[in-house]
């Protein structure tokens, strides 16, 4: 899929370090590194990474998103949503473009957003080009 491996990764500002919990929502305009646990909702303008040990009890808005580890929530994604081999992703998701890697796990509702959309992410207007119910196998 073009442009997914050749995204550039920002370079990490802000850092929950594995074994460290949050309690509380999380805002920021830099690339957000996952590897321990937050409930809050998470938000940046930026890239949102979630590690292999890393939770995140809440909704999650984010430019771009690359999930290894566990999002409880909804995920709201302007650009591109990488779902890895490790990762678990228990809402709904609206983001331009996906890669479900073998291996995730995605429950719940996927809506593909058209590239020229500005709107708010939480608008569910006729912006959409398609829209998906997954179901857990």
């Amino acid at each position: 899929m073009k442009g997914f491996s050749s995204n550039k990764i920002d370079r990490i500002e802000t850092l929950v370090g594995e074994g460290s919990i949050i309690e509380g929502d999380i805002t920021g305009n830099n690339s957000i590194l996952i590897n321990g646990t937050v409930t809050g909702d998470v938000t940046t303008q930026s890239t949102i990474r979630v590690g292999r040990t890393g939770v995140i009890k809440g909704n999650v808005k984010a430019n771009s998103a690359i999930l290894s580890g566990i999002i409880e929530g909804n995920l709201d994604v302007l650009d591109s949503t990488v779902l890895g081999p490790h990762s678990r992703l228990k809402g709904d998701l609206k983001t331009t473009r996906l890669k479900i890697e073998e291996g995730a796990k995605f429950e719940g509702r996927c809506v593909m957003l058209d590239k020229s959309t500005e709107a708010d992410l939480n608008d569910d207007s006729e912006k959409t080009k398609d829209e998906l119910d997954v179901k857990p196998s």
